[in-house]
């Protein structure tokens, strides 16, 4: 049974560098290699980079916030980690204030199967999308940590090194800490909020089990004190 996500990576690598936690100034870089290893993006407004942003310690899951930077704009950038130098990608950073047009993705449940994970990805390709929501089930078994290399990370690796990904959290990831591990997210990563376009984004857990909801819990109050700082938001989106 052939099992593509089995090809060969470049030397030491696990997971390839995917994108998280967009803003108008910043963005995480983040991939995960074999051992520990210091690693580095060099980044710019051409393949000259000219920046770069390093770790202080060696990782193995790498989590490299960019700063600094130009709103609506778009960047190059290449990770190294010990001899290796990536393949450059380029990423964008959320519009300036005004901008009222972006191209939203939203998905989910797309574990267990990830050759027709991959289909849907390849389709999502031919988009272009800013953004991409992840209402959850990443993967069968968030326990199992053998299952989110081929189950998320293959299929998603064509577009997620060039679109930002926030997932929320199914009862498949089992408030696993290598969910945790490998997302970098707002606030406590698992009920947050964000803007974008003129899009207020709000990211709930509806696991009640894990993080209860009801009237009184801390997700409740901190969703209601949310929706009343963002009321003047022209667009308010909500996914669990």
């Amino acid at each position: 049974k052939k099992e593509p996500w089995k090809e060969p990576l470049p030397e030491g690598l696990y997971i390839k560098p995917y994108l998280q936690n967009v803003t108008q100034h910043s963005i995480v870089v983040m991939w995960e290699t074999k051992t520990p290893v210091v690693g580095h993006v060099d980044y710019g407004l051409n393949r000259s980079f000219g920046n770069t942003a390093s770790e202080t310690t060696p990782a193995t899951i790498h989590e490299i916030e960019i700063a600094d930077l130009d709103p609506g704009t778009t960047y190059h950038y290449r990770v190294r980690y010990g001899d290796a130098t990536l393949e450059a990608s380029t990423f964008k950073t959320a519009p300036p204030d005004g901008v009222r047009n972006c191209r939203i993705i939203v998905y989910g449940d797309a574990r267990s199967d990830p050759k027709t994970h991959r289909k849907n990805v390849e389709q999502m390709l031919k988009l272009n999308p800013d953004l991409i929501l992840h209402t959850g089930d990443i993967v069968a078994s968030g326990n199992t940590y053998e299952q989110w290399q081929p189950q998320h990370f293959w299929p998603v690796q064509i577009i997620s090194d060039k679109v930002p990904m926030f997932p929320t959290l199914g009862n498949h990831e089992q408030n696993s800490t290598h969910h945790f591990n490998y997302m970098s997210l707002p606030g406590n990563e698992v009920y947050y909020s964000f803007d974008y376009a003129g899009v207020h984004i709000i990211c709930l857990d509806s696991n009640a089990g894990s993080t209860p909801y009801q009237a009184g819990t801390p997700q409740y109050e901190w969703l209601i004190k949310d929706l009343e700082a963002n009321q003047n938001a022209e667009w308010t989106f909500v996914y669990f």
